[in-house]
């Protein structure tokens, strides 16, 4: 997710000649965060079992991906809007999310048939994502306002959840009695959703993109809150005072914050992705928002002019995978999904194959030699990209 707002699809053009620092750290995160990510996506089975879904209740670390995905995109939607993005390019860019959120589905089938093709998922989320924070910031402009509605969603998520949940058997969730169960394939059709809705929910339906809204609405008011206390020039809502270098310790006083209402609200219900439930919406918000706080802390600390020349030639590639966020997220996913989905003429998975291919040049056994290809793939494609200046801007 870009944070620039001048562009409006594709951008090719001359770069900024000096970023501002909360830019600077908002795509120092997210290249870490998509290494990390790529890096998951990218181990063969049979794979750890924190690098798989939790089959139900729980949270593993594939269970945040998305999460922090949706958050740290947050953050950058308000540097966006704060910089004066236009209506009509947000509803262009979801309307590009959503038709490339049904091509996905279609690759991942295997077939254009409408009357299987999936229509949720996780590009349909952020485009549903993409709009409604347009539209909330034709009346919610500053930190306050969007604390108040990260807050007003939780609460609104949470009561909704928990009137599903006291009529389900013993008190608690089950494929069998969720709202997910009810609701999407209701809207959608059966044949529409996760899996047909064999498993009795769809973690990227409607009910899953109630927890969406509480996350990347705490992302978007870390945003703010960023930019309120820095000022930054051209900026109408800045108080002026540029308080850049307390900054990391109030996005920190918001990570606890939210932290804490996680904590009460998983005192009432589990903590799950597979209904993104409002613990675990609020938990990853407050996981993104201290990363934030650290990146900040880390392009701000004073050092001598070697090791500054240092700390941008060692941030150079993270940032480059940062201002392509959208375009390595989802690319890779769709990569490492045909590589598993598409068979050779011995029905191998080209995955494996090319696992087994990875290993015969001695880079490890083929689980962690395609990680070490993968990733120098995305990280030589967006390198390419940035010294073209060249940016997939939503």
């Amino acid at each position: 997710m870009s944070s620039d707002s001048r562009a409006s699809g594709l951008e090719v053009g001359p770069a900024t000649a000096a970023r501002p620092v909360h830019t600077a750290a908002l795509e120092l995160v997210l290249g870490l965060f998509l290494c990390v990510g790529v890096a998951m996506d990218s181990v063969l089975a049979p794979r750890p079992e924190q690098l798989i879904h939790a089959a139900w209740f729980g949270v593993t670390a594939q269970d945040l991906v998305f999460p922090l995905f949706v958050v740290l995109s947050g953050v950058g939607l308000a540097f966006a809007h704060r910089g004066g993005l236009g209506w009509a390019t947000t509803v262009r860019r979801s309307a590009v999310l959503l038709a490339c959120g049904l091509v996905f589905n279609a690759v991942a089938a295997g077939t254009l048939d409408p009357e299987t093709l999936r229509w949720t998922g996780e590009l349909q989320v952020w485009a549903v994502l993409v709009v409604t924070v347009g539209l909330l910031h034709k009346v919610a402009r500053g930190p306050r306002a969007w604390v108040a509605i990260t807050g007003l969603a939780a609460l609104l998520q949470g009561a909704f959840l928990l009137l599903w949940q006291s009529g389900c058997p013993d008190g608690a969730f089950t494929p069998g009695c969720n709202p997910s169960r009810v609701v999407d394939p209701a809207l959608f059709g059966r044949a529409h959703v996760y899996i047909g809705g064999a498993l009795g929910h769809d973690p990227e339906g409607v009910v899953a993109l109630l927890g969406a809204l509480v996350t990347v609405s705490a992302g978007v008011a870390a945003g703010h809150l960023v930019l309120t206390l820095t000022g930054s020039p051209g900026d109408s809502h800045g108080d002026g005072r540029r308080h850049g270098r307390r900054v990391p310790a109030y996005l920190l006083g918001w990570a606890a914050t939210v932290t804490v209402a996680a904590v009460a609200a998983g005192q009432w219900m589990p903590a799950m992705k597979r209904l993104w439930t409002t613990p675990l919406g609020l938990g990853a918000a407050a996981f993104g928002v201290a990363l934030l706080a650290v990146g900040l802390v880390v392009l701000h600390l004073r050092v001598p002019s070697r090791l500054d020349q240092l700390r941008e030639a060692l941030a150079w590639p993270f940032v480059a995978m940062g201002r392509n966020a959208l375009l390595v997220y989802f690319g890779s996913q769709l990569l490492m999904l045909v590589l598993l989905t598409r068979r050779d003429e011995h029905q191998h998975p080209l995955a494996n194959v090319m696992g087994d291919w990875v290993e015969g040049f001695a880079l490890g056994h083929n689980r962690t030699g395609l990680v070490a290809v993968m990733l120098g793939l995305w990280l030589l494609v967006a390198a390419v990209l940035r010294s073209r200046r060249i940016y997939l801007r939503v």
